[in-house]
């Protein structure tokens, strides 16, 4: 056998053959055959230019799941990102107001925890409120940029000739502003390294989200809006409503609610790209799309588990709200006692009834997440899914006392 036979037979057998015995498959190749060829998800990587942007030029995607700011900051905010200093003074501000509620003695200065190093300090083990944890972890990564450089690049695309549109790396934009604020002197943190894209790909922005891990339930439910949208779009040609048609922004992502069926040979393209396992997993994002626009924003801004924005499925608003409210709450039953105190005719006797349905309701919520999430994790055996079943048909039975009790209570 002549040696260019052999080495034609083995470039076909050898999985690690060289580049000029076997083309290695490129993005081009990859994208062909799990999209189809469609052409939104064409291979522009050596398109991809790093260079530094200024921050004010940037604004954030609003549709993106993943949420740096609060729902309330959020709200407070005119949209532009010379007023982003000022938002920060009334984030700071607003963290004291939520300590003081909470009953907290601490002094929170922004400046301090942004120029100090951590101290041992026993309560740091005291629970954060939602303001304080979501401005936290833009702190410690403005300090631990300041103090080590970035990293990684945010991605963004150009709108024109002085403006650009981010799709990846909202905190670490936010954190460039917080250094810009506090530490004017210096003007390198008024620029930003931004590998620029040509356009906005949910794809991409679901890669960088599934691989850092930490989007919340109501993140997920955003992230599978999102690619469903793209993939009903250019697989069906479905067209959807913009995000400023709405008065919600969980409205502009339920529009999927709309279509029960992933398309065509995308389930398992729509799982990997959300680190999923199961098609119910994805059913578990719906549910969440259908929650009550109050008990939505709640429950993201709280990064309320999973488990427990599904029990609650097909409640009343106030229902809904009690159990996701509850999850930030130190002592579950004073949410209950605060509903009995806002009854004029409100009697001891009755909130000490309500108090002590509700203090039930939280331990068996706190059983049947707990038993959940290790089946979750485990798989947990025939026996163990049975006495979940059980515990949610308790809970059930408590819910539905405690929702009779105080409408019994407000009606007497």
């Amino acid at each position: 056998m002549s040696s260019n036979r052999r080495k034609e037979l083995l470039s076909k057998s050898n999985v690690f053959g060289t580049p000029e015995e076997k083309a290695a498959p490129t993005l081009r190749d990859f994208d062909a055959q799990v999209y189809s060829g469609l052409d939104k998800f064409k291979d522009d990587a050596n398109k991809h230019v790093v260079k530094l942007v200024s921050i004010y030029e940037i604004l954030p995607d609003v549709t993106q799941p993943r949420r740096a700011l609060p729902s309330a900051i959020r709200a407070a905010w005119d949209g532009s990102t010379q007023s982003l200093p000022r938002l920060f003074t009334l984030w700071e501000q607003e963290v004291r107001a939520e300590r003081a509620a909470r009953g907290e003695t601490r002094h929170f200065d922004l400046l301090e925890m942004l120029t100090l190093e951590p101290r041992p300090d026993a309560d740091e083990e005291a629970p954060l409120g939602a303001l304080e944890d979501a401005l936290l972890k833009v702190i410690n990564l403005a300090a631990s940029i300041r103090r080590d450089g970035l990293t990684n690049p945010v991605t963004a695309v150009r709108l024109g000739a002085t403006a650009y549109r981010l799709e990846t790396g909202e905190r670490r934009w936010l954190a460039y502003h917080l250094l810009a604020a506090f530490f004017p002197a210096d003007d390198k943190w008024k620029k930003i390294p931004t590998r620029l894209v040509e356009e906005i790909n949910v794809w991409r922005q679901a890669s960088e989200n599934t691989a850092r891990q930490d989007l919340n339930a109501v993140g997920k439910a955003r992230q599978y809006a999102v690619l469903m949208m793209d993939l009903l779009a250019h697989e069906q040609g479905v067209q959807f409503a913009p995000f400023e048609q709405f008065t919600h922004e969980r409205q502009y992502y339920a529009q999927t609610l709309a279509f029960d069926k992933t398309p065509y040979g995308k389930r398992e393209v729509l799982l990997n790209a959300m680190g999923l396992k199961s098609p119910a997993e994805l059913n578990r994002c719906r549910k969440i799309l259908a929650l009550p626009d109050s008990v939505w924003t709640l429950a993201d801004d709280l990064s309320a588990p999973q488990a427990a924005l599904l029990a609650c499925e097909g409640l009343p608003e106030e229902a809904a709200w009690q159990i996701v409210s509850s999850w930030n709450d130190s002592a579950p039953a004073a949410a209950a006692e605060a509903t009995a105190e806002s009854a004029p005719a409100a009697t001891a006797r009755t909130r000490e009834t309500l108090d002590e349905v509700a203090r039930n309701l939280e331990r068996v919520r706190q059983s049947v997440v707990k038993a959940y999430v290790r089946i979750q994790r485990e798989g947990g055996s025939p026996q163990e899914r049975q006495q979940l079943l059980q515990a949610l048909d308790d809970y059930e039975r408590l819910h539905q006392q405690w929702l009779m009790d105080i409408r019994n209570h407000l009606a007497s």
